[in-house]
């Protein structure tokens, strides 16, 4: 088994061109949110099952405020989760046959 620490942080960012936002179907031009940040903690712990199978439980949650811009500027639109816990299950590739128990990801 292996353990990994790290951080993670999540960036205030405004809405995208591709954003659109509306109000009982309504459009609302000049409208856009934005998103508190934060920086997080983050534990990685990976199970090898075999020399290149392995699972990776990623634990690590924050809570974010959505703010409203332009228009909306002052509103407080809502409160999420992000990054939820999540397990996955990995294929370590090796070309000279041996395993490495560590991987990198960005």
């Amino acid at each position: 088994m292996v353990a990994l620490a790290g951080a993670r942080t999540r960036a205030r960012r405004p809405a995208g061109p591709g954003a659109r936002l509306s109000a009982a179907g309504a459009p609302l031009a000049g409208a856009g949110v934005s998103i508190t940040d934060s920086a997080i903690p983050e534990l990685d712990i990976s199970y090898f099952f075999t020399r290149n199978i392995a699972t990776e439980l990623i634990l690590g949650v924050t809570r974010h405020g959505i703010q409203g811009a332009g228009i909306l500027a002052g509103t407080r639109i809502g409160r999420t989760w992000i990054l939820p816990p999540t397990l996955t299950l990995q294929y370590h590739f090796d070309g000279s046959g041996r395993s490495s128990l560590m991987s990198a990801r960005a």
